[in-house]
């Protein structure tokens, strides 16, 4: 009786400082807890994560969203167009006509050409003004199919420059450019300061623990953005490049909390992370114009194209970290909870 209650007691007390061990399955499968009871730490073993958390310690982690991200815009700035206004030059712009006008009409006497010369620049200016300032009132226009204005200038009957019918006139191959460029200059319309950022934080919570604790991260938690120069809308790399625009060459910005990094988080704190990336999208704008003139029909007309790129570029990556102290030290508070949003 007495050999059968020692072994009894003696089964009871090694039972009693076996470490406690848990096993089920997370988000992302595989978990175990060890508890140490020398030490009063746990071991959570995950896929994701193998953490070393004290008593009263929490471990923070979304298995299902990790790499779940958003975009925040945090600042758009706008900018005049003003100072890239190229000058009209009226003089030069009847001397051109005028000369066209002379080569394309053999028979007509000089003092006719210098009048529908003069009247052609005086259509151009008002066209082109119109075309800056937004205001195509009393302007005889239509868009064309590849977004292109063509607004009506005349057409030489008689001798004379006599308004045409209003009619969708189409460029082809009769028609002529007899002088193009910018009138607006390529610039800086807009500049947007962006933030992505992956939207759950993950870390550990000792904010009512006094002891501390560590996570180690078995997978990595990223986000990525694309960035470089996007000429779509009709600003070449050259064009950007001779106006002294930034052109950012294309490559793929990642901010990431990199597999195998231990997080070391002190007694009474919450210490959260999460990767972000600060980037720029500039749009660059300007407004190309032509003069032409279909020889068939002897008609004139005036064409502009409102061009655009964007240059997306980064300032800054990184992991950004949230950390709050419990300096009362009291094992009752309230942890505190992050933001969702991004602050900056």
């Amino acid at each position: 009786m007495k050999k059968t209650l020692s072994f009894l007691l003696t089964l009871v007390m090694c039972v009693s400082i076996m470490p406690t061990i848990a096993s089920a399955s997370s988000e992302t499968g595989r978990m175990q807890d060890e508890y140490d009871p020398e030490t009063g730490y746990t071991t959570i073993t995950t896929d994701d994560y193998i953490a070393v958390v004290p008593k009263g310690g929490i471990v923070e982690y979304s298995s299902d969203n990790k790499n779940l991200c958003a975009d925040e815009v945090l600042k758009t700035t706008t900018y005049s167009n003003e100072d890239s206004i190229v000058p009209f030059d009226y003089q030069a712009t009847v001397r051109e006509m005028y000369e066209y006008v002379l080569k394309t009409n053999a028979d007509m006497d000089p003092s006719s050409a210098m009048e529908i010369a003069q009247k052609l620049a005086a259509n151009i200016e008002a066209a082109r003004n119109a075309s800056i300032y937004g205001n195509m009132r009393g302007i005889t226009s239509y868009v064309t199919e590849t977004g292109a204005t063509v607004v009506d200038l005349g057409c030489i009957q008689d001798g004379k420059l006599v308004p045409s019918d209003a009619l969708r006139y189409v460029p082809d191959s009769r028609t002529r450019i007899i002088s193009e460029g910018w009138s607006v200059n390529p610039h800086v319309d807009s500049s947007v300061l962006n933030c992505r950022y992956v939207v759950p934080w993950n870390g550990l919570d000792l904010y009512k623990s006094s002891d501390s604790g560590s996570m180690t991260f078995s997978n990595e938690i990223s986000t990525s953005q694309t960035v470089g120069f996007s000429a779509s809308g009709g600003i070449s790399v050259y064009d950007a490049v001779k106006f002294g625009l930034t052109v950012t060459s294309s490559n793929t910005v990642t901010a990431k909390i990199s597999k195998g990094f231990t997080l070391n988080v002190s007694a009474w704190k919450k210490h959260m992370m999460r990767p972000y990336i600060y980037y720029y999208n500039d749009t660059y704008k300007g407004t190309y114009e032509y003069y032409c003139h279909n020889f068939f029909d002897n008609h004139y007309f005036y064409v502009y194209e409102d061009r655009s790129a964007e240059n997306k570029y980064d300032i800054e990556h990184g992991v950004r970290s949230w950390v709050r102290e419990n300096t009362a030290h009291n094992p009752n508070a309230s942890s505190p909870i992050p933001p969702t949003n991004w602050e900056w």
